[in-house]
């Protein structure tokens, strides 16, 4: 049985300031990604936070990219 699941998302570093809007996409995607086992997640739109939910995402892409076994 393939155990390979992404199973926790941690975002520890951001560079978002004082913008509550932010926080909703930061706590959304990562449970929808866990949740689909996908990148290609749907997330309401969050008025201000587009740029914020791409760099979640991409993040999540960049990690997963490097913890591949060659």
């Amino acid at each position: 049985m393939n155990e390979n699941k992404v199973r926790d998302i941690k975002i520890v570093k951001h560079t978002e300031e004082r913008r509550t809007h932010y926080q909703r996409p930061m706590n959304l995607i990562p449970k929808e990604i866990i949740q689909n086992q996908s990148l290609e997640v749907y997330v309401d739109s969050v008025s201000g936070a587009t740029y914020t939910s791409n760099g979640i995402v991409n993040a999540v892409k960049d990690a997963l990219q490097q913890a591949i076994i060659k």
